[in-house]
């Protein structure tokens, strides 16, 4: 069994909502506790993990930011406080003779709350997959590789997506990259549904999707390609 696991979390706009600057944070009377934020606590705590609660809000904001969490039932170990409102990077070793990170970071969407949090798999940013194959009547799609930084996907499109576009997708966090190697598909991306470019990819030719933009796939006579996406599947 491995050993517990340290969580840092951020608070305002990943625990509870984030109310704007720091003047409305002082005077904030109560925060809305946001959805899985009491669940993903109660699981970290089932499994022994320490929750080091972290913050860019300011040293004078402690007693305050603590009569908060009190009241919203939010428990934790540690508090850092003063972080400021540049990135945060996580730096640690990775043990001798093992191929598995020891850190790990997950970006979420400000004030949608935290959607995936159970760390116990096999994995910490994703949840355990399948490399079944898995059919439709319009495509084949089979896992080929997963962990924490990727997830790779073999897909057939069949001929009988011609002219459909209901199946338009879109991700606030995924970036997925499609490389074709047999076969051609038409893609249309955008940031907005009725201002899509549309590609046609052949064998060799690849596209990135990155986050916040629409897009839908179609094929005449059949396509097979790669799909690599970041870990973000839940989002």
């Amino acid at each position: 069994m491995s050993r517990p696991k340290t969580i840092f979390c951020d608070i305002d706009g990943t625990l509870w909502d984030h109310v704007g600057d720091i003047t409305s944070q002082v005077n904030v009377e109560s925060h809305k506790i946001l959805e899985n934020t009491s669940e993903a606590l109660n699981r970290w705590d089932k499994l022994g993990y320490r929750i080091i609660l972290t913050t860019g809000r300011r040293e004078s904001m402690r007693e305050a930011t603590i009569y908060h969490l009190k009241k919203l039932g939010i428990v934790y170990d540690m508090l850092i406080m003063g972080l400021g409102g540049g990135p945060r990077v996580l730096i640690n070793d990775r043990k001798p003779n093992n191929s598995k990170n020891t850190a790990f970071a997950m970006n979420l969407i400000r004030n949608e709350g935290i959607k995936f949090y159970d760390f116990d798999t096999e994995f910490c940013t994703i949840p355990q997959l399948t490399k079944e194959k898995k059919v439709t009547e319009f495509s084949s799609r089979e896992v080929i590789e997963f962990n924490d930084n990727y997830i790779v996907t073999r897909v057939e499109l069949f001929p009988t997506l011609v002219n459909v576009e209901d199946n338009l997708e879109y991700h606030k966090l995924l970036k997925k990259t499609i490389t074709v190697f047999e076969g051609e598909i038409l893609i249309s991306v955008g940031e907005k549904i009725y201002d899509m470019e549309k590609k046609i990819l052949k064998v060799g030719d690849f596209i990135t999707i990155d986050p916040k933009k629409y897009y839908f796939i179609t094929t005449e006579k059949g396509c097979k390609y790669f799909e690599t996406t970041s870990p973000e599947i839940w989002e």
